[in-house]
């Protein structure tokens, strides 16, 4: 049954307790704050999602979105997105509309809201972000009543939902982002500020080697130390993660080739 807008907090809280011991499924959540805790606020699509090892946001249950979007294209949470914003700030991420959406993420993979408002919820552990869920309404935000404590039992109930449906294989793993909101905290040489320039622009690695006048092998081991140093596990998400902390040269001037070594002969 739809939980009315007049309803108490007391009856949200019922309603989410009941789902903890009726949904079988991740699925079964999402289809449950859809139809019954959110329906009045014309919710239409839900997913829950938590953070891998691997830097990526793996999808664990949805309902109203199209099967199998994350798997067939992994989105990192280095990515644009407003799960991903969630879960490397650690603050509840609002769009009024699908046009605000769009226009903070312009260049996002996955534009295609199934609503028009959308919210998306950390889960938080140990200080952690660690997943999320994510929810569509088919009006925008400003045209419905979503009280905040109303929030905050969406954000328990489903994070205490996914710990406990989950595989130990598929936990997720605890990551501080809060370095990464520190530039100062990454020093990049300026060998791996010129790396990851030639990175962003799309360069192999024995591209790289040769504009820089080093062996591929030296790029691929400058690269790891480039990796290690961001926190991230692959070219992609160092490009990413360097220019959300905006440590990315954009622009990578012309580089000069190295001195000629002259041999004087008596």
């Amino acid at each position: 049954m739809p939980l009315s807008t007049g309803n108490s907090l007391l009856g949200a809280a019922r309603v989410l307790i009941q789902s903890l011991s009726s949904a079988t499924t991740s699925d079964d959540f999402c289809k449950m704050v859809v139809h019954n805790l959110l329906a009045n606020q014309e919710a239409n699509s839900c997913f829950v999602a938590i953070l891998g090892s691997n830097s990526n946001i793996q999808n664990v249950g949805s309902y109203g979105y199209e099967r199998g979007v994350f798997e067939q294209s992994p989105l990192s949470v280095w990515e644009p997105s407003g799960i991903s914003s969630a879960i490397r700030t650690g603050e509840i991420q609002r769009y009024d509309s699908q046009i605000e959406y769009s226009a903070a993420y312009d260049n996002n993979r996955f534009t295609g809201l199934p609503g028009n408002g959308y919210i998306a919820i950390p889960f938080i552990s140990s200080g952690h972000a660690i997943g999320g869920i994510g929810i569509s309404f088919q009006l925008k935000l400003s045209e419905i009543d979503l009280p905040e404590e109303l929030l905050d039992l969406i954000q328990l109930a489903a994070q205490v939902f996914v710990s406990a449906a989950i595989t130990p294989t598929k936990a997720a793993s605890a990551f501080s982002f809060e370095r990464h909101n520190q530039p100062e905290a990454a020093k990049l040489s300026d060998r791996e500020e010129l790396i990851l320039g030639l990175m962003a622009k799309g360069m192999t690695n024995q591209e790289i080697g040769l504009a820089m006048h080093l062996s591929e092998s030296s790029i691929r081991s400058a690269s790891v130390g480039l990796f290690r140093t961001l926190g991230v596990h692959s070219r992609k998400d160092a490009v990413a993660a360097a220019r959300h902390m905006g440590l990315l040269v954009e622009e990578v001037t012309e580089i000069a080739p190295p001195p000629l070594k002259v041999r004087l002969t008596a």
